[in-house]
This record gives C-alpha cells, structure tokens and sequence, in this order.
C-alpha cells in the first residue's frame, strides 16, 4: 500500500511538472509582448482552435441549432448533426465554472496534455518496470513537439488524440496479466468500450483513424487470446462484441474505414491530380521534417533519440506482446519523418518509453554504490535537453491582441449578411471575433478553393478582382467549374478569361469576348453575361494582414499554376515591421535591417540588396527613387503604417500589394478599417451598380 501511494504522489508530481512547463509561456507572452494576450487573459495561439471555439460560443448563446453556419460560402455546408465533444465540454465547463470562454480554451489542452503521463507510466510498467515507468511518465510531459501541440491556448483534440487511444492500450496490457479476476476483466472491458466510444466522439476530423487505434488492441489481443487469464471460449467472444460494439459507435461503416484512409494519405501528403497542385507543400503542419528536427522535436535531440529507440527495442524484446500494442504509435508517429509532422504527437509515448527503459537500464547495470547517483544524473540529464528543447519550440498566438481588436470591430462596421474575402490561413479567427461569413478556413482549404480566394489578390486590375469576388460569392465553385468546362479544363485559358471579363465589366463584355475570346458564339453571350455579372446580393469585403502577404510566396504560385507543366510562379516577397526613420536611413531598432536611402542599398538578415526602385509613401505624396542598372528589386515603404516590402516585378502591380501598400485609388476599394500592415478591410464595390446597402 505504501508503494502505491508513493507512486500516486509520483505521477501527481509529474502531471504537475508538465502543467507548470506548460503553463509558463504565459509569463514569456507577457514579457515579449503585450498584444500576446488579450489584456490579462491568454487567447488561444492555433488559428484552428477557433473553429471549435465558434461551436463552442454558439452552444453557450443557444444558437448552434438555429443559427446559419458562418463558414465556407457561398457553399455554408450544414454544421455537424452534433456539436464536436471538444465544443461541449468546453462551453459546459465555461457554463459552470463561471471562468471565460477564451481563457478556458486557452488553459483546457494544458490540463489535458499532462494527463499523458498516466497511461504512458501504466504502459511503461507493464513493458519496463517501475523505475522506467516514473521516469516515462515524466519524459512523456516534456517531450518538445507534444508540449508544441498541448501548449497554452493550442486548442484542438490533439491531447486526448494521444492519450484516450494510450489509456486502451494500458488496459488491453493489464488484462494480459495472468493474475487479473474476472470481475476485474469486466470492468475493465467495460472502462475499454467507453473510452473508445469517447474518442470517436472525440477526434471528429478523424474518424477513420480512430476506429483503427481502438480496434488494434482488441485484434491483438484475440490473437493473444492464449495469453489471457480466461479461456479462449469466453474472451473472444467478448472480445468481438467490444469490437462490434466500437463499429456500431462509429459515424462510418468499415468499408469506409478503408476509402477515408486512403483519401487522409492523397490530402496529407498533396497528391497532385488533375487540375489543381496537392495542398500538404503550402500547410506547415503536413510537410515531412527533416531529420533534424524530426530528432530534436520528437526526442530533444539526434543522441537522445537514438537512446529511446534502443530503449524501446531492448523493452520489447523483453516484454514482445505488451510491445506489440504500441505499432500504431510508431506508425503514426512515423509519418511525422516521412508525410507530415502533424502526427509526430503519437510517438511521444514511444520515446519517453524508450528513455525511460534507458535510466533502467542505467540502474540495472551500474555498480551498486553509484546506482543511484548515476540513474538520478541520467535522468536529470535526460530531463534538462527535453525541456531546453522545449523552450525553443516555444509557439507565440498567431492572431495577437491588437489583431482581435480589430476583428471585433468587423460587426459594427460590416452588415449582418457580408461576406469577408480572406485567405484561407485565418478564416475561423474571422468568423468567430468578425461574426461574419468567410470564403475559405482551416479545413476548407482544397487546392481549387485557394487558388479561387488568390485570383483577385493576384489580378492587376481592380475591376477585375472586385467583379471577380462577386461572381464566386454567388455562384461558388460550381461557378468557376462551369468555365473550366467550357474551355475543356484548360486552366490558364478559364483563368484568362475570367481575368479579362471583369476586368473589362459588363459594358465592355460583347467586345472583350468578341476579340480576346471568338470561341463563343453571338448567341451565348447574353446568357454568359447575365452568369458572369449577377446582381449583388451581399455585401463583400475583402481582408488582408500580414498572413495574407506573407504567403504572397503560395497565392501567386496558385494564380500563376499549369497543371500541364505542374508549376507555377514563386515570388520574392518579404515583409519589414516596426521601421524607424532618420534623415538618410531607415532601419529596426534592434538591428534587423537596414536602408541607406542616398544609395538604395539594403541590409538584413546578413544580406545585402541593392535595390533598383525605393518608393516612399506618404499620406499625401509619393518620392520615387530609382537607381538604374540593377536588378529589378523593388522596396516600398508606408511612413504612415512604418512597414515596408521588399519585392520583385511579379507582384508590385497586383490588386493585393497595390491596397497593402494603400497605393491604389479605385472606385471598386473602398477603405473600411485600415490599421497599417496588421489589419486591414476594404469594402469591394464591383462595376454593377446594384450594391446591397
């Protein structure tokens, strides 16, 4: 009993640690910047996490059922039949424990990511020992690239991805024992059959994979069924009901089990088919690390990830059938090296599994009078790279504080049924602070849907883009696919075409048509006019920040794509914040450029750029200077918004860099709420002068 409880106090301990590694980002926000927190409260730092935030707040205001979704028009697909597990619980508990929506969010995959440690000591336990379990246990909290997706204000499943399916594995290990009661059994089998139902519910963007983590275990264990401390005549038959049991519960038949796998493996990895480029190249979390960091996020470093492999290969030639439950988790969290780091979260148990076996083995081996000391230093040692690695991989909010203010100004400012043009990166942010519609978001987010939302940042004509955005917001993909079709899936030709007749407008259509488009007919173009440039029914405003223009690098590519030659246009597009200015210089305070404006030459980032255009904008006035024979470089500045960029030819006359910059005066952009290079919301007015008020 008193081992028991020792261990009790261990793991509370631990759970405990992994709150407080945690937990302390948000004194570092506080100490970088205060536009990291919402005043004093955290907000989240994922822009995904909205998502479920959305649901969330519409659950506490009573309006999920009643309300419009606000997400992906024109399309708005219907929200799910049942509001995400991770939305009920979190307005439940905001509900109850009076704490506020955002700060619980925020505070909510903290609690639940340390709770990793306790499945991961059972396992560990049952695979190494005592020794290599506590000390697994702790390892599991500290592991950098877990901590990254559990971290304060990362809210999303990702915690309980991990643990629920490893809690399932702890019990399917338990039963193996030989000296388990039947009673035990049972209530263990019923405990199993829970936790599988939760996690179904649970990780809703994933239902396949969760029928595969909680079904392996109890294949696995039918056919160790010998090994069980009950006949074969009575496990498996449980054993089958508990899997028939978790199909039942499953929103997908088993046949689709298999069909969605194979669709999750084309959108991870960014299977180029047809028309349009795979989308895994441009989203961070589904790249393939390098080995690299592979090894430093996932063990703390190249030397430590070698020692947990060699841990866990040594525990599971000792222990071969408890080992064989933890395939799914090398698997998966294999994939993080090889398809998209997103899954590296899985091999966390792994490694702290492996580790701790190696601190074991350093007891086990060690003479008897440095036992102690030495397994103690190892495990100091062991503990002291994690958490330093951990601290590097340290994430910031992606939507700061200045920003939300901005986007809780979008429903005094914008009308009740606008429609908010934005790339994808940041469509939840904006639905759930904006409370307005947006066209593209973190899981609608396709090749095609992107390269629709790029195509009036990349056109040079403001007619065009605003002309454009109104067509979709009517007509959706559908639309565009009606065009395509028309030109027989020729994109750079459908793409051409929309380009010149917005550009040119309804007045000028016939003659565009007539001379740049003579494929068609006289007679279509009444019908294909009236398609192209239909009456504005809602309003639309269109949305750009730093986001945005940061990744001019994709949005051009997208707009510039041949599906024929599978490339497209990468431009030079860098972003300069915070610039101070002096009579011949403009520079950062701490160093990270530099301007020498008499002579065009720019430093930064141990670079050096002699630049051929410098524009200077002012509020009323505009200097140009342009120093000839060099190579096109081009650096414009806001004095105003003190943020400037340095760009190549490609992008200088698009819609989007022409508005970033405020340096466009078009009748089809009218200025919202600009606020510099963080924020900014133009009102799109397109040629047709029926313009919903």
């Amino acid at each position: 009993m008193a081992s028991i409880v020792w261990v009790g106090l261990g793991l509370l301990t631990i759970v405990a640690l992994g709150l407080v590694v945690r937990l302390d980002q948000y004194l570092a926000w506080a100490a970088l910047s205060p536009t990291y927190l919402l005043g004093d409260a955290p907000i989240l730092s994922n822009a995904d996490g909205y998502f479920y935030l959305l649901w969330a707040r519409e659950l506490m205001e009573g309006i999920y059922y009643s309300s419009p979704t606000l997400l992906v028009s024109p399309e708005l697909p219907p929200k799910p039949a049942s509001p995400p597990l991770l939305s009920v619980i979190t307005a439940s508990l905001s509900n109850h424990v009076d704490v506020p929506l955002m700060t619980l969010a925020s505070v909510l995959p903290v609690l639940l990511g340390a709770l990793l440690a306790v499945p991961v000591f059972f396992v560990a336990l049952r695979l190494a020992g005592r020794l290599a379990a506590l000390s697994a246990a702790c390892f599991s909290v500290l592991i950098p690239y877990f901590i990254l997706r559990t971290q304060l204000g990362w809210f999303d499943t990702d915690p309980l991805n991990v643990v629920l399916p490893l809690s399932m594995v702890a019990l399917a290990t338990w039963a193996l024992q030989p000296d388990r009661r039947p009673w035990g059994l049972a209530i263990g089998a019923l405990t199993y059959v829970g936790l599988a139902w939760v996690f179904i519910a649970w990780w809703d963007q994933a239902p396949q994979v969760v029928v595969v983590l909680a079904a392996f275990p109890l294949a696995l264990l039918i056919l160790l069924a010998t090994q069980l401390p009950v006949s074969r005549l009575v496990s498996i038959p449980i054993l089958a009901l508990m899997l028939t049991l978790i199909w039942l519960a499953s929103p997908i038949d088993s046949m689709e089990v298999f069909s969605r796998i194979a669709g999750s493996r084309d959108y991870i990895t960014g299977a180029e088919r047809g028309l349009f480029p795979g989308s895994a190249q441009w989203i961070s979390e589904q790249r393939a690390l390098d080995f690299v960091d592979f090894a430093r996020l996932g063990a703390g470093n190249t030397a430590l990830l070698v020692v947990a492999v060699a841990g866990f290969v040594i525990a599971s030639i000792r222990q071969p059938a408890a080992a064989l439950f933890m395939l799914p988790f090398i698997f998966l969290g294999g994939l993080g090296y090889f398809l998209a780091e997103r899954f590296l979260i899985f091999l966390a148990p792994v490694i702290a599994i492996g580790l701790g076996q190696a601190i074991a083995l350093v007891s086990e081996l060690a003479p008897h009078k440095t036992k102690a000391a030495l397994a103690t230093g190892s495990f100091v040692l062991v503990a002291w790279v994690l958490i330093h690695a951990e601290n590097e991989a340290d994430a910031v909010p992606v939507i700061t504080g200045d920003v939300v203010a901005r986007m809780q100004q979008i429903p005094e400012i914008t009308e009740p049924d606008a429609v908010i043009w934005n790339w994808c990166d940041f469509g939840y942010p904006l639905s759930f602070w904006g409370r307005r519609a947006t066209i593209c978001d973190g899981s609608s987010h396709s090749a095609e849907r992107r390269m629709y939302a790029a195509l009036p940042l990349y056109s040079r004509s403001p007619a065009g883009a605003a002309n454009f955005m109104y067509f979709y917001v009517e007509h959706g993909r559908p639309g565009v696919r009606r065009v395509l079709e028309r030109f027989d899936g020729n994109v750079a030709l459908a793409r051409a075409f929309l380009l010149d007749v917005h550009s040119a407008g309804p007045a000028e259509f016939e003659g565009v048509v007539s001379s740049k488009h003579p494929a068609f007919e006289p007679h279509e173009l009444a019908d294909w006019k009236a398609f192209l440039f239909p009456p504005a029914t809602r309003p639309v405003y269109l949305y750009l920040d730093r986001q945005t223009m940061r990744t001019t690098h994709w949005w051009f590519w997208l707009s510039t794509w041949e599906p024929a030659s599978r490339l497209g246009i990468h431009p030079f597009y860098i972003l300069f914040h915070d610039i101070e200015f002096a009579e011949d210089r403009m520079f950062h305070s701490e160093g990270l450029f530099d301007i020498d404006v008499p002579t065009g030459r720019l430093r930064y980032h141990q670079q050096r750029v002699a630049l051929e255009f410098l524009n200077i904008l002012r509020a009323d006035a505009e200097d140009s200077l342009r120093f000839p024979g060099r190579d096109g470089w081009i650096m414009d500045v806001s004095i105003s918004g003190r943020f400037g960029v340095l760009h190549d030819g490609f992008t200088h006359n698009t819609v989007a860099h022409q508005l970033y910059l405020q340096r466009m005066d078009s009748a089809h952009f009218e200025p919202v709420l600009v606020d510099g290079a963080r924020f900014q919301l133009w009102r799109v007015l397109p040629s047709s002068t029926d313009i919903p008020q």
